[in-house]
């Protein structure tokens, strides 16, 4: 996991952080599978689809019209005035998975509320159509055979001079991930303008959905221009079926280290957390 941050110089910005991928910046997933294209899609005006199972693994969608993801359903004269419910949904397959992995399912957004349900299941909601969100979608899954996500969108909500324009509006993927992961980093860079150091925070969020206790290490690498100028490990037992777990470390950057941020020279800084089980790094 990977993040670039600065040292600013001015006092009022003495605090920065960062957060790790696609914008949002979870942690860099192993294997993604793009989920983006063309969807089933059908309106809801009446709001009965969820009463009539819309959501069901064999729902007959032949009659749905296409609708391509990501996208915003305003943008066809066909929707350009509706607000209300609205349904998308298609089929994909995965393969069998390990005992130590886990596939979640990644939205990048939606606007602006959604309910997600995977062969049937409903596997959760969200309710904040400008942020990602991310569903663990192992247990609802038919590996090797075709499997079918749908999601109700709403677009209902409006706030202050802002289109609601609704749809699916942001890449969607699966993401396959070991069940031991970093979630992401969040880090502090303040600096000591009298004395020339900078103090560095560096709080690493965890999970483990796994049935057992994981002993693991997290290996902390700071560079700039590319040279390594500060380490750190982390040693940590992260509990099992634990959505959030976090550990911290702190450094202290000598003076020498220190490249302050500005737009004459904007220094950047890399930070690289590794997370590792018996030597075996499990997610990066």
């Amino acid at each position: 996991m990977k993040n670039n941050f600065v040292i600013f110089r001015t006092p009022i910005l003495l605090g920065f952080f960062c957060f790790i991928l696609s914008n949002f910046n979870y942690a860099q997933s192993n294997q993604k599978v793009s989920l983006n294209g063309k969807w089933s899609f059908k309106t809801d005006p009446y709001a009965e689809g969820e009463s009539s199972k819309w959501f069901t693994e064999k729902m007959n969608t032949a009659s749905w019209n296409t609708m391509v993801v990501p996208g915003n359903w305003d943008l066809i004269n066909e929707y350009a005035e509706y607000v209300g419910d609205a349904w998308y949904t298609r089929t994909f397959t995965v393969d069998d998975l390990k005992s130590t992995e886990q596939l979640r399912l990644v939205f990048q957004s939606v606007y602006n509320d959604a309910k997600v349900w995977v062969n049937g299941h409903l596997v959760g909601e969200n309710d904040l159509g400008f942020l990602p969100f991310h569903f663990d979608i192992t247990q609802y899954l038919n590996p090797g055979a075709e499997n079918r996500l749908t999601v109700l969108v709403n677009n209902v909500f409006k706030t202050g001079a802002m289109w609601n324009w609704g749809g699916i509006r942001r890449p969607v993927w699966l993401e396959l991930t070991p069940k031991t992961r970093i979630e992401f980093q969040h880090i502090d860079a303040v600096p000591d303008l009298k004395k020339g150091t900078a103090q560095l925070g560096v709080k690493i969020v965890s999970s483990n959905s796994s049935n057992t206790p994981k002993k693991v290490l997290f290996n902390i690498d700071i560079k700039h221009n590319g040279k390594v100028v500060a380490k750190g490990k982390v040693k940590a037992t992260i509990p099992a079926n634990t959505n959030r777990h976090i550990v911290n470390w702190s450094y202290k950057l000598p003076k020498s280290k220190v490249k302050l941020w500005h737009f004459d020279f904007p220094n950047l800084y890399e930070s690289t957390v590794a997370l590792s089980e018996n030597k075996e790094i499990l997610h990066t």
